[in-house]
Formats: structure tokens, sequence, C-alpha cells
């Protein structure tokens, strides 16, 4: 069996890790497998990883997305097959019927082995061969966009060439970061002057006009807001591109922790950096913050900020999984407490599972750091946001496209 890119979807996060790491040592080398634990992120996922073969929870088969079923949808999105799996032996028929090519029972006596696993990689395996045996009429449309081999490394050129038609923008190169806030502005400026220059170019997040927001409504900072931090998990990174984007200078630095794998965490943030005003990149050990600047938690790394001499600077490390997650949002907001204050912090919560960050953005408002939270309308799922407005952590909770208009009238100078 050659190697394949294995993309596994489930919203337990139990069998889903153990599923992606028993496939992992099983398959043949250069393979490569990542998780999604909801549809919207299985999309931007598919989008990213272009995986040539999907494994897919069959209790998903009922969610809808974009109109259409969760299934067919990938389907339809996956250069090659869709493989469900499920507790109930009976869901084979209506699994193949959704647009899964096979459907594997899983233990339900927590009797999950290696040879569970062998015998899963074999299905795979036989799947994608089914697959390339079909009729061409009976396979989806091919793309003509290059996929992203093992080891390979995703360039900006590649991210451009490889995202949808429809999506796509010319852009002008996104400048370097200076270690002069004055020419990170100038060069900032120049990237939306040159992007605005090229005809045709239609930069909707330059040009929409946020939704007004109310400053009676928001918390009110008792001094300057030196930088904002912010968590999201589970359709954060669709709600950080919808912040982002609206986001204007002047504006302190930001600090992003996104549960997200080490390649997506840098491809994300080339992605935004292309879609926005301000400067998006991933963090790296011992950056010092600038602003209008955003910086993304690589993945596989806490990252934690500290304060000396008057600069603020990054560190990233690999460590244990807080709330199952590295990196995660409470060691960055704990970090924040500890070494920058409360009052000059801003700390948002985006959607996302679990709880992460919820404890730590208590601490932060107990500080006196004023605090948003993503309501639960807008939320891909409302858990993060639930758990830190349930116990107090969260001042005001606003739809997704408020978000960025706030940070603006709390932060901006």
């Amino acid at each position: 069996m050659q190697s394949v890119r294995v993309l596994v979807v489930d919203n337990s996060i139990f069998f889903r890790d153990e599923l992606a790491d028993g496939l992992a040592r099983e398959l043949p080398n250069g393979s490569l497998v990542e998780r999604a634990a909801a549809p919207v992120e299985a999309k931007d996922k598919v989008r990213l990883f272009k995986p040539n073969v999907a494994v897919v929870n069959y209790s998903m088969a009922a969610v809808t997305l974009d109109g259409k079923r969760f299934f067919a949808v990938l389907a339809d999105l996956v250069d090659g097959p869709v493989v469900a799996f499920g507790a109930l032996a009976g869901g084979k028929e209506s699994a193949l019927q959704a647009g899964a090519i096979d459907y594997i029972v899983k233990p339900t006596d927590g009797d999950v082995d290696r040879a569970f696993f062998k015998t899963f990689v074999s299905r795979v395996q036989l799947a994608i061969t089914r697959y390339n045996l079909l009729p061409t009429a009976k396979k989806k449309k091919q793309e003509s966009t290059p996929a992203i081999k093992p080891g390979s490394i995703m360039t900006r050129a590649g991210w451009r060439s490889a995202r949808p038609a429809a999506a796509a923008e010319t852009s002008a190169s996104s400048p370097s970061v200076s270690s002069a806030n004055a020419a990170l502005a100038m060069a900032m400026r120049a990237k939306t002057e040159v992007s605005a220059a090229i005809p045709g170019v239609q930069r909707t997040a330059a040009v929409s006009a946020p939704p007004a927001v109310a400053l009676s409504e928001l918390p009110r900072a008792t001094k300057k807001i030196e930088l904002i931090a912010i968590g999201s998990s589970t359709g954060g990174t669709e709600a950080l591109s919808v912040v982002l984007k609206a986001l204007r200078p002047p504006l302190p630095p930001i600090v992003i922790v996104q549960h997200i794998p080490a390649l997506f965490s840098r491809l994300l943030s080339e992605r935004l950096n292309e879609e926005c005003v301000i400067h998006v990149k991933e963090a790296a050990d011992g950056d010092t913050v600038m602003v209008n600047t955003a910086y993304i938690a690589p993945g596989g790394k806490h990252m934690t900020i500290a304060r000396s001499g008057g600069i603020m600077a990054l560190t990233c490390k690999p460590g244990p999984r807080v709330h199952s997650c590295c990196p995660s949002v409470d060691v960055l907001f704990d970090s924040v407490v500890q070494n920058i204050g409360g009052p000059t912090v801003l700390g948002i919560i985006l959607t996302g599972m679990g709880q992460d960050g919820a404890a730590g953005l208590l601490k932060m408002r107990q500080k006196g750091s004023p605090t948003l939270g993503q309501d639960e309308a807008t939320c891909v799922v409302y858990g993060m946001p639930r758990a830190a407005f349930e116990m107090g952590a969260v001042e005001k909770q606003l739809p997704l496209t408020a978000i960025a208009p706030a940070i603006m009238k709390i932060a901006g100078s």
C-alpha cells in the first residue's frame, strides 16, 4: 500500500484521537493522518490538507453543511473515498446510500486493539482500490490544484494555487515584520494600497462596513489596552478569519491560541495574512510582539507571553496537554495574568468544544481585564464560550460579526 493522507472526522475527542493515532501507527511510511471534530472544521481541513481518503463517524450523517448532507458534501470535496464507521452493524446500508464507499463497525466494549487498527487500514486500502476502479463518470470532478505531498512545505504561491477559485484573489506580497512599529505601519499601508490598485481585485474585508456596536453595550477599559488575547477551537479557523479581516490599525499586538495541528497553524497564518490588512504570522519562540500584528500559536506548542524591560515577548515550547490541547488557551491566558496584568489586556473567547480558556479568562476578568465571548447563535460549537460565560468570565457576549468592531472600540487608539 502506498502512503496516503487520511482525514479522521469524529465528534468524540477520545475515539477520534485513538483512531487517528492507531491508523498513523499502522499506515505505510510517509502517510499523514489529520483529524477534525465538526463538519465546518472538516471542510476547512479538506481544503488545506487535501486527503485522499476520509474516515467519518456515521453518527454525523444527519448533520447538514451548506444546505446538504455532510456526507454528500465531503464526498464532493475529498479526492478519494469516504469510509464510514459506527457502533451499529445495521448502519452499513444507509451509510453506503449516504455516499460512503465502506462501513466499518467499531468495538463497543472498549476493546480497540492493534488488530482492529490493522483491519481498519486494510479496509481503507480496499476502499481506495475500489474507488480507483470506479468509472470516471462516477467519481467527483478532479480539482486542478496540486496536492500537498508528505514532507512538502506549503509555500505562499502553493497556497494561492490551492485556494478555491471563488475565494481566490490577487494580492501583493505580504511585508515582513519590521522591528520598528513605524516601518511596520508603512509596510501595511503599502500592502493595502497595492492590493487596491490591482484591477479586478475585490478585498471584501477592506470595503465592507462592520455592524455598529454601541459603546454603552461594551465592557469599558480602565486603562489603555496594550494586548489582545484570543482563544478558539472548533470552528475557530473561520471565526478568526471573520474577526481579523475586519480589523483596522491602529491596534495593540494580538496573541491567539487556536486548537490546530502544527502544519495547519502555519497554513492558517499564511492564509489570514493574505486576507487581512493587519499582519498575521505563526508565532515563533522569542518573537517580540508588535502593534498591528496577530500571532497564532504554533500547533503542538504552548504559547506564553512575558514582559522584560517594557518589551513583551513570546515563548513557544512543547508541553503536556492541558484540557487535551496543545497549544492551550488557558496556558496563554494564565501567562497573560501572571506577566502582563489585567486592565491593559482585552480577553476574548470564540467558538470551540470543551472548556479550555474559561478559567484563564475568568482570572483575567478578576484582574480587571475587559472580556468578550462569542454568542451561542453564531458559534459552530458553543462549548468554550458557554463554559466561560457560565462561570462569569465573559462580560459581554456578541455575535461573531460584532466582535471586530468591539475590539476596535475597546482597544483601538
